[in-house]
């Protein structure tokens, strides 16, 4: 994903050049952008930027990011730059999947839908919208995941695993004597995705949750539908 280069940021950038006196190589640095790609954006050779030197430019200048996603006040970060991580959309992430030679954290870097905070994530993470039914009732749509590619899994590990079909599905990791088990959480043997740990694996990626953002309501609404909370039922009555 790219972002224009507006009138509004060039005419903040001419005023902070002449503050640095013209010097480019100055402003630049105290921007943290390369001085080359500075002098194009003045001369108008460039006319937009991605999303990793956006937010350097959203910190420099809070009044260009009007969603306020990254910063507030007077360019004071609101949380910590390094913890907001790009947003990509499940049914995209597991499209993408398909084309192995794209680094999937690669490609969410390069084409967010957005931003979003995770003080626990690391570099190379990346956040995963829900989006569809494939994940009830544990990820309604709308929930975001930031998940960790190349993670090394341990039993009870949270992951999404996308098949060579293309769905994605919420299960829980364990490694056995003989067989890895991804267990689905509603108790049915039926929706485990299991195999010999010497065969070829039925997935085509497998991805560590690490943290997650969802609305509270909607949980309790689809476990209530799903009948996973029938026992609380009866407080209602007490």
């Amino acid at each position: 994903m790219s972002y224009p280069i507006s009138e509004k940021l060039l005419s903040l950038l001419e005023k902070e050049l002449a503050l640095c006196e013209g010097n480019n190589a100055a402003l630049a640095r105290k921007i943290g952008i390369d001085p080359s790609y500075l002098y194009k954006y003045m001369r108008g050779t460039v006319k937009s930027v991605h999303a990793d030197t956006w937010i350097k430019l959203c910190n420099f200048f809070p009044e260009i990011d009007p969603g306020s996603l990254f910063l507030c006040g007077n360019a004071i970060p609101a949380q910590p730059l390094e913890s907001y991580f790009p947003v990509v959309a499940s049914d995209i992430i597991a499209d993408k999947s398909r084309q192995f030679y794209i680094p999937l954290g690669e490609y969410a870097k390069n084409n967010p839908q957005s931003h979003c905070y995770f003080p626990e994530g690391e570099e190379g993470d990346f956040a995963v919208s829900v989006v569809g039914e494939q994940m009830q009732p544990w990820y309604p749509p709308g929930c975001i995941l930031l998940a960790r590619p190349n993670a090394r899994l341990y039993n009870w590990d949270p992951v999404l695993a996308i098949t060579h079909s293309g769905t994605i599905h919420f299960r829980i990791f364990f490694e056995g004597k003989s067989k890895i088990t991804l267990a689905s959480l509603d108790d049915n043997p039926a929706n485990n995705i299991q195999f010999d740990k010497d065969d070829s694996p039925p997935l085509r990626l497998v991805l560590k949750i690490i943290q997650s953002m969802r609305n509270e309501a909607k949980l309790l609404k689809q476990l209530r539908k799903h009948k996973y909370l029938e026992y609380l039922e009866k407080y209602e009555q007490a």
